[in-house]
Order: structure tokens, then sequence, then C-alpha cells
């Protein structure tokens, strides 16, 4: 388990930081800044743990943010109280849990990609439901969330290769594609193979800002790719747009940096080959697409 996230109410941040300080937990993070998460770590004995106060959920499109929002933004108040191994904890109802799954493993497509672990924490949360709760629960609104395609697929996946029951709703889909679907898994990392080249293909592969896989062409993505990764690491390039040019010089400048230093490899053909690949794939899910 690389880290433990928690969601809490942005108007508790001050206190749940003082509780974790009280445990042991630093941060470097500034605690009221305005979004994302907060990092804090503990080291007993050699091993690190790593705590991540969340006060939104990551990974809602803009486009959808309302839909989400209907659907989730309730999620502190509709939660319920299970027994683990050392006590009793609080975590969100069947119908917000599975949310949450599919909006973390679309997260990881969209970057690295998904890795075994994430296809096994579906593959247990699918299989807890009969056909008619599912549909019931989730089929309308992942429809609407453009995640329907998304959760058969993977459900699909979980069939064949994880061994859950037969899932009615999950639909059909030719075998190459399945087995595809879990190639890619297994090169992805997380109980898989991680090939390391994967995390470069991404700036070929996916709207970060957006949180879709692109249909952009390998130029145009990359110029795309070079212009969020500008806004998002420089943020005197998203507050003033006529600064944003230096930080794109920034960005390429950071990037031939880690090649030389030999903390990067540089792009070649075979890296742009496989993302478009990848890109194909991925846009299998049709994901964030609303469907009827």
């Amino acid at each position: 388990m690389g880290d433990v996230d928690v969601l809490i109410n942005r108007r508790d941040t001050e206190k749940v930081n003082i509780l974790l300080q009280k445990l042991g937990y630093t941060t470097n993070d500034d605690i009221f800044k305005e979004d994302g998460h907060i990092g804090y770590k503990r080291e007993i004995s050699g091993t690190l743990s790593i705590c991540e106060v969340h006060f939104v959920i990551n990974g809602i499109p803009d486009s959808l943010a309302d839909i989400f929002e209907r659907y989730i933004g309730n999620i502190l108040d509709n939660t319920k109280e299970i027994t683990v191994a050392n006590g009793k904890r609080r975590v969100p109802s069947d119908f917000h849990h599975g949310i949450v799954l599919l909006l973390h493993t679309a997260g990881h497509l969209t970057s690295e990609g998904v890795g075994l672990r994430h296809l096994c924490d579906w593959a247990v949360f699918a299989n807890s439901f009969s056909d008619d709760e599912f549909v019931n629960l989730f089929e309308i609104p992942l429809k609407e969330m453009g995640l329907w395609r998304f959760a058969q697929l993977l459900t699909l996946c979980c069939e064949r290769y994880l061994g859950i029951d037969k899932k009615q709703w999950a639909g059909e889909a030719e075998e190459s594609l399945i087995d595809n679907i879990i190639a890619d898994i297994m090169n992805g990392g997380n109980f898989g193979f991680k090939d390391k080249d994967r995390y470069g293909q991404i700036k070929y592969i996916s709207d970060r800002e957006a949180h879709k896989v692109s249909d952009k062409g390998t130029f145009r993505q990359l110029l795309s790719s070079i212009n969020s990764k500008a806004k998002t690491e420089y943020k005197f390039a998203k507050n003033c747009k006529l600064l944003l040019p230096f930080a794109w010089v920034a960005v390429i400048f950071n990037y031939l940096f880690l090649v030389l230093t030999r903390k990067r490899k540089l792009d070649n053909l075979n890296t742009v080959n496989s993302a478009k690949y990848r890109q194909r794939l991925y846009n299998e899910f049709k994901l964030f697409e609303k469907s009827e």
C-alpha cells in the first residue's frame, strides 16, 4: 500500500492537521492551500507511512462537474461504519464507494496506466452486487457521468482473468479487446511488469486538464501536454497568460536537463508508437462520454 487517502471537510483542515501532528505526522504543504490535497508522512523504525488528506475528489472533468456534484456532492453526509482489524472506520456509502473507485482507476488510466491492484479492487466491489442491485444503483448515474462503458470493460476483464461471477449488465466485448486490456494492465506496474517507459508516453496520450484520453494527433497532443504542465508547475503562468511562453520554455528546459543527467530517457519513435497504441486502446473505454 503506497499511501492512505482520507477525505475531509475543508473547514476541518486545521483540526485534522493538529490531530495528525499529535500522531507524529509532519507536512511541508500549506494546509490552507486552495486545491488538491495535503501530504503527511511519518517514519517509524525505517517504515514510511504516508497519509494524503483530500478535501476535493480528484479526477472530475470540469465539463461534468455539475453532474458529479449532484451525485457525490453529499458523500460525507452519506457514510457508514464498518469494523476492521483494529477497530471501526467510517467509509463512503456503496454508491459513493463505486464512483470513487472508478474515478481513481480512471485517473491512473490517464497517467501511468491501470495496475493489477486497481482491477482487483474493482473485482471485489463489482462481485459484491447482484445484477439487479448494480443496475438499479449505478446504470443511470454512470451513463450520465460517462463511466458506464469503463465499468463494463473492467468487469469483463475481471470475469475473464480474476474469476468473478458473470455479470449480465457488463454486456459483451471482443476477446481480443479484453486480452489487450489485461496485457496493458500487466505492463503497468502495481503488481505488473512496470514498463519504465510508460510514464514518458503519457504526454502523447492524455488530456490531463480534462481528465480524458486525448483524440488529438501526436504533435498537437504534445503541445497540449507542455501547455498543461506549464500551468500546473508554474503558478505565474496560470495567473497571467502573457507569462505562459516563459513557462513553456521552463518545461522544455527541465525535460532536457533530466535527459542530460540521465534521470529521464529521451523519447524515441518506440515511445511515440507505444503511446499511440495505448491511446487507441484507452479510447475504447469512452471515458467521460455520456451514453444512453
